[in-house]
C-alpha cells in the first residue's frame, strides 16, 4: 500500500470546521466527489482527528498505533488493520491512544458517487438503507475477525489505483467503493455495529446545538457560565458536567478555541486592525488578545498573519 502524504488529499484544518462542528471542505470535486487523506502524528497533538461531521460517507482504516475513535459518544480503542465504515452525517473524532504516535487513512465520499441515476434495486436494497438509516450502519471491523482480510484487500486495491491514478482509475475507484459496502452488506450479520439507542439522545443533540448556537452569536461579547448554563436551563454545575462529558474541554477551554479560531480567520482572511480582530472575537484589549494568542498558538498576532508556522490539521 502506498502512503507518502504527497500522493493523497491535502489534510483539511481545524479552520474547515464551524462551530456546529460541521466539515466544510470539498472533498474531491463535483465530478469526482473521492478524497484520501493519509494522516500520520506524532501522539503530541489533541486531536488526531477533530471532533466533526459531514455529508460525505467515511472509511477510516487504522495504518500504526492504536487510536481512540469516537463516533456519536460511543469509544472505541483500534489498533492498526481495525476499519470504520462512518455513514453521513454522524459525529466523529480520533485522539492516538495514550499519546502514541498512530497513522490513518480516511476515505471520503459523496454517496451520490456510487448511486444509481434511477431508483433501481441497487438503490433501492442495498444503498438506501445506508443514507435512510445512518445510525444504523456505523461498522467497526476488527483486524481479529477472519474475513478482515477481504475489507483490507479492496482497501488496498482501492487506495493503490487512487495514488497510482493510472487510465480509468475512477472507475475502478467506484468499483472498489461498492464492492467495499458489498462486504458490509454479506458481513452484516458478524460486524460490530455501533447502534445508537439512547432514549435521550434527541434532547441531548438539541441541548448540544442550543450551547453551539448560544456562544455562536454571544463569542463576541462577554459571557459567562451564569449566562449560557441559564440560557439552556441547567444550574452552573449541571451545565459544566454535561459541557465537560460532550466536548471532552471545559466551557472556558472551549470559548477560548472559538475565539482564537475565528481570530485566526480574521488575520489570514481580512484586512482588519489587530486591535480591531481582538475586539470583534471577544477580547477587553488587544494587549491580552495579544498575550493570550502567542501563549496558545506559539506565535503573535502579526507574526501569525505574516507567516503562520502552523495550521491544525484535522
Amino acid at each position: 500500500m502506498l502512503v507518502p502524504n504527497y500522493i493523497f488529499n491535502p489534510n483539511p484544518t481545524s479552520l474547515d470546521i464551524d462551530t456546529n462542528f460541521k466539515e466544510n471542505t470539498e472533498h474531491g470535486d463535483s465530478k469526482f466527489p473521492v478524497a484520501i487523506h493519509y494522516t500520520s502524528h506524532d501522539g503530541t497533538s489533541l486531536n488526531a482527528i477533530h471532533k466533526h461531521w459531514h455529508n460525505e460517507f467515511e472509511i477510516l482504516i487504522i495504518v500504526t498505533g492504536q487510536v481512540t475513535v469516537t463516533i456519536e459518544e460511543n469509544a472505541i480503542i483500534a489498533t492498526a488493520g481495525d476499519i470504520f465504515f462512518i455513514p453521513a452525517n454522524q459525529v466523529h473524532e480520533a485522539n492516538c491512544f495514550s499519546n502514541i504516535p498512530c497513522s490513518f487513512f480516511a476515505i471520503v465520499f459523496n454517496p451520490a458517487f456510487i448511486e444509481s441515476k434511477q431508483n433501481d434495486i441497487i438503490t433501492e436494497n442495498f444503498l438506501s438503507p445506508f443514507l435512510n438509516f445512518p445510525a444504523q450502519h456505523i461498522a467497526y471491523i476488527s483486524k481479529k475477525e477472519i474475513f478482515s482480510t477481504q475489507f483490507n484487500h479492496v482497501l488496498t486495491k482501492l487506495i493503490d489505483s487512487f495514488a497510482l491514478k493510472e487510465i480509468g482509475y475512477e472507475l475502478e475507484t467506484k468499483a472498489w467503493l461498492l464492492l467495499f459496502l458489498k462486504q458490509i452488506i454479506a458481513y452484516k450479520d458478524y460486524l460490530f455495529f455501533l447502534e445508537i439507542h439512547q432514549p435521550d439522545r434527541h434532547d441531548i443533540s438539541l441541548t448540544i446545538k442550543k450551547t453551539l448556537n448560544y456562544i455562536d452569536q454571544n463569542y463576541q461579547s462577554s459571557i459567562s457560565l451564569q449566562d449560557i448554563s441559564s440560557n439552556v436551563g441547567f444550574s452552573k454545575e449541571h451545565f459544566c458536567r454535561f459541557f465537560k462529558k460532550h466536548f471532552h474541554m471545559s466551557f472556558n477551554a472551549y470559548l477560548l478555541h472559538i475565539r482564537l479560531k475565528k481570530a485566526k480567520n480574521l488575520l489570514l482572511f481580512s484586512d482588519l486592525k489587530i486591535l480591531d480582530i481582538a475586539f470583534a472575537v471577544g477580547f477587553e484589549s488587544a494587549a491580552y488578545f495579544s498575550t493570550i494568542f502567542k501563549r496558545e498558538v506559539g506565535q503573535t498576532p502579526k507574526d501569525f498573519r505574516d507567516k503562520p508556522k502552523v495550521i491544525d490539521f484535522i
